[in-house]
């Protein structure tokens, strides 16, 4: 029984023990009580701890939002063992939480003048190598980009342009007078034009564009010159007829004497007589002296009214003393008979013109070509000819001849016609340079250029926006860069000759590339084909 009792009393014990036990109750003051768990979670960021909390077990843990602390970067989540972490998952363990970050794109947007945008480019904070393009250019400055740093952000970055620097030398033939320096867009004062004896200089007109050279320009007195050449020619006869000067009583006798020295012009042969009247012509410059003698006799019996009368008929038809000189005196004192004989010798007055255009010597020595240069042309002398280096005209259709007082034109010069008015030029055969921007800017709509064109410089018709066609002669040999550029209207470029093209780098040509003659031959090809390298030359030969 005893046993029993025993045995039942231990099955009691272990019985409260192990709920003791189950229930975390606490020996000694004989209370049950049950133990919390808590586990700890670490936020890290780029290897340093930035917080740590302890999270009761299977509470949640802080999904902690620290975007817009890292620059240049967005935050994208916490990592366990390098997945996402889920946070609503329980905590029953230690964690470890590490962010996670991804570098933004930013852009970086370009502009060159009056605010064009010209390129954007995309960088991020681990990716700074920025491909910039190219500066836009602009004719007498060098740009840069302004200063930035790609550290996050989008930005605005402007092209900074610096004026350049340049130099105008001022020459009298070898000599230089002086030089100066310039920055584009400042003017100069210019030295004094040396002085010559009988000479009025100045200073030929130029522009402030690059390094030039300004030649002085002498002019002779126009009146001297131009007496000498125009005037000098009727002089001549006129001397003959000075010996009837002391009879003529009328001051302005003088001033008519031009009209009385085409009597020698008047000598051709009348229809019925040739031979005496060819040589009146030979003893034209003599023979005049016959005629005021009798002149002198007609003074004795004429008044100054028949003199007057003479001078009329020659004005008006220019072949009455012919007549008298193979007429006897009776004939040539009848006034009526010279009337008569003017009438009758109307036909020979159309062959004395004639005549008297092919025995003149001035006429001779106008330029071969009929048709005359436009006023306002600027020439120059140089190597070889002239060059015409500008144009002051108003006439908005140019024409350029090939020779200007018996010298050949060869060129034309640099900014010769640059943002002139100019809708139409015409350039003679002979021409052989176009120089640099020659005719930029300009309101041309068409060119046809002469075979005798070798070259044309860089920029020739750069912006020229109305241009709609280019027609390049059988010579050409050399064509610049940027010849076309800026010519929105431009429909077509025809070359001559296609074949034997050529493009490089260098005006010299030392590396070159073969063009396909089928390339250039029709205008749209070559059009295109020039828009893909207006920074090259294209050579032939």
């Amino acid at each position: 029984m005893k046993k029993r009792v025993v045995v039942a009393l231990i099955a009691l014990a272990i019985v409260a023990a192990a709920a003791c036990l189950a229930a975390g109750c606490e020996s000694g003051n004989g209370a049950q009580a049950f133990e919390e768990r808590y586990y700890k979670v670490t936020y890290v960021d780029g290897g340093q701890v930035i917080k740590e909390v302890n999270v009761k077990e299977n509470a949640l843990a802080e999904n902690l939002d620290i975007s817009g602390t890292k620059k240049g970067y967005e935050f994208v989540f916490w990592a366990f063992n390098d997945t996402e972490f889920n946070f609503n998952e329980s905590i029953r363990r230690n964690v470890r939480l590490t962010a996670k970050w991804v570098p933004i794109k930013y852009t970086l947007t370009f502009y060159g003048r009056d605010n064009q945008k010209i390129a954007e480019v995309e960088y991020t904070v681990e990716d700074t190598d920025i491909d910039e393009p190219d500066v836009p250019e602009v004719e007498g400055y060098t740009g840069s980009w302004e200063e930035y740093a790609a550290d996050g952000g989008n930005k605005d970055i402007r092209a900074v342009y610096e004026a350049n620097t340049y130099t105008a030398r001022f020459v009298v033939g070898d000599d230089i007078i002086e030089e100066i320096q310039y920055k584009t867009g400042e003017s100069i004062e210019e030295p004094p034009v040396p002085p010559r004896e009988g000479c009025i200089g100045r200073w030929e007109d130029y522009e402030l564009k690059g390094d030039i050279t300004v030649h002085a320009v002498y002019e002779l007195a126009p009146e001297p010159s131009r007496g000498g050449e125009t005037v000098g020619g009727d002089t001549e006869p006129q001397g003959g007829d000075s010996k009837t000067e002391p009879e003529v009583t009328d001051p302005d006798s003088e001033e008519k004497e031009p009209d009385i020295s085409r009597e020698p012009q008047n000598t051709d042969p009348s229809p019925d007589e040739n031979e005496g009247n060819n040589k009146d012509k030979d003893d034209g410059e003599t023979e005049p002296q016959t005629p005021p003698e009798e002149s002198e006799d007609k003074g004795d019996t004429e008044d100054d009214s028949e003199k007057g009368g003479q001078g009329d008929i020659e004005d008006g038809q220019g072949e009455t003393e012919s007549g008298q000189q193979e007429e006897t005196p009776e004939e040539d004192n009848d006034p009526d008979e010279k009337t008569e004989q003017g009438n009758d010798t109307d036909p020979p007055e159309d062959k004395d013109k004639d005549g008297q255009e092919g025995s003149q010597d001035p006429v001779p020595q106008e330029p071969k070509e009929s048709r005359k240069p436009t006023e306002g042309l600027v020439f120059e002398e140089i190597d070889g000819g002239l060059m015409v280096t500008g144009y002051t005209g108003t006439d908005t259709e140019v024409y350029i001849p090939s020779e200007y007082n018996g010298s050949p034109v060869i060129e034309i010069g640099e900014y010769a016609f640059e943002e002139s008015r100019v809708t139409a030029v015409e350039i003679a055969e002979g021409v052989q340079k176009i120089g640099r921007y020659a005719f930029s800017s300009t309101l041309l709509t068409e060119i046809c250029l002469p075979d005798s064109v070798v070259e044309i410089c860089d920029g020739a018709f750069w912006g020229c926006l109305n241009l709609k066609s280019l027609k390049l002669g059988a010579g050409l040999k050399k064509f610049g860069r940027n010849v076309i550029a800026n010519c929105p209207e431009l429909t077509g470029v025809e070359f001559a000759e296609p074949t034997g093209w050529r493009i490089s780098s260098d005006k010299d040509g030392d590396r070159s590339d073969p063009v396909s003659p089928d390339l250039l031959s029709s205008p749209s090809s070559a059009l295109d084909y020039l828009a893909e390298n207006l920074k090259k030359y294209l050579l032939r030969g």
